[in-house]
Parts: C-alpha cells; structure tokens; sequence
C-alpha cells in the first residue's frame, strides 16, 4: 500500500488507540491542495508519536 489512513483516537487517559487502517484513503484533495510531501511529513510524525509512548 502506497498510502494508508489511520483512524486514531484519544482516550480520557490521553492514550492513543488505532481504530482501523484504511487502505484507499481520501487524500485526493489534500494531496491536491498541500502537496505530497506534507502528507508524508504528517504520517510520519503521526506514527513517531504513537510508537514512542
């Protein structure tokens, strides 16, 4: 998979929960809108967070 959306939630704990990964994902327009790059930034900075709790 090229791209993958992530449904993330929030806790009242302020733990993070991965609710699904989305295989075709809607990023047509902010891909569109803001650029590949940004998006590869956001995910990545996303799974940083997640990953280093």
């Amino acid at each position: 998979m090229r791209y993958t959306g992530l449904d993330i939630a929030l806790d009242t704990n302020n733990k993070l929960w991965l609710i699904e990964a989305n295989s075709a994902p809607g990023f047509y327009y902010l891909v569109r809108d803001c650029g590949e790059e940004l998006v590869i930034e956001w995910y990545r900075k996303t799974l940083l967070l997640i990953f280093s709790q």
